[in-house]
């Protein structure tokens, strides 16, 4: 029998690790489970400010596997040295796909009503992220004794509120003889389950000039013609908090007819109560004044969402 050479029995892995992503929407498995309410003390309710219910969310909470990433260390990742002249080499000795090595499971959740308003990353927690062989695919504890949290940072929220959009992510490689990957943990959302709209009348859209209505308060930063695209009329607002419960921007004329908007950017920056959020609209009529309408989320809560799934590769078509 022929023995590999250890070089090629490296790029050989590397190359398996480089090629094998899997993503379904419409074959991945799921697991359904139970909304409760969150062990957080209520809050006094106000028009920002999430409050826990008494009660458990009646039906029961969707948890659906959308991909898998497997990413190998780069077996050069260390060297980093320029071996060709051209200042390619730490492209091509970068890690698979430009992400961190180890194990992601990308998933998507949605309540069966209400809007997500947050995912409290800090606050879910994730109890399991193993192979079908037992091996965790956890992150150990750093230098400084804490682990990195398994929930990625940056979860994506539907524009409806319908659902949101996270990665599991672990530092570790699944066995070379393992078929599935298991993940339990307990989410912290933000619901709500209605909106209410606060209208400014005949705003007027012009830099520094006031937008307020209800618990939203802001004013014009820029206006002009964007710079892109067929719109009249590009408006940036900012306002100095999160807009967490802001479900939607609407513009209207003085006689109150829509203006079709859409909105281009959105930027958020700052911690807290020093939390600044700048959106960009652009409007299809070039207008100096306008009934700037806000809908907002209203009956705010937090719930824990305890979950479990198990995923294999066959992600693909016809996959079971």
């Amino acid at each position: 029998m022929t023995s590999i050479p250890p070089v090629r029995r490296t790029c050989a892995l590397l190359a398996l690790s480089v090629g094998l992503v899997v993503a379904s929407t419409a074959c991945a498995q799921r697991a359904v489970v139970a909304a409760t309410p969150s062990a957080r003390p209520a809050e006094r309710p106000t028009a920002a400010t999430p409050t826990a219910t008494s009660s458990a969310a009646a039906a029961p909470v969707a948890v659906q596997v959308l991909g898998l990433r497997l990413v190998a260390p780069s077996p050069n990742a260390a060297g980093g040295a320029d071996r060709g002249g051209d200042g390619k080499d730490k492209e091509v000795d970068a890690p698979a796909f430009f992400a961190t090595p180890g194990t992601a499971l990308v998933l998507v959740c949605r309540p069966p009503e209400g809007g997500v308003i947050a995912l409290d990353t800090d606050a879910s927690t994730i109890a399991v992220f193993r192979d079908d062989r037992g091996n965790s695919l956890l992150a150990s504890a750093s230098k400084r004794g804490r682990a990195k949290s398994p929930i990625g940072g940056f979860p994506v929220i539907a524009g409806d509120g319908s659902a949101v959009r996270f990665e599991v992510e672990g530092s570790q490689l699944p066995a070379a003889d393992a078929t599935a990957i298991e993940v339990e943990g307990s989410l912290r959302l933000r619901l709500a389950s209605g909106k209410a709209s606060h209208q400014h009348d005949g705003a007027i859209l012009a830099v520094q000039q006031p937008i307020s209505a209800g618990p939203i308060a802001g004013k014009v930063t820029k206006v002009g013609a964007p710079e892109w695209g067929d719109a009249k009329l590009q408006v940036e607002l900012t306002f100095p908090m999160a807009l967490e419960q802001l479900a939607g921007v609407r513009f209207l004329t003085p006689e109150g007819k829509a203006i079709k908007a859409s909105q281009s950017s959105s930027m958020r920056m700052g911690i807290g109560a020093k939390t600044t959020t700048k959106m960009t609209f652009d409007l299809a009529a070039k207008v100096e004044r306008a009934t700037v309408v806000f809908d907002v989320w209203t009956d705010l809560r937090e719930v824990d969402v305890p979950f479990a799934v198990s995923t294999g590769l066959g992600l693909g078509r016809g996959a079971r």
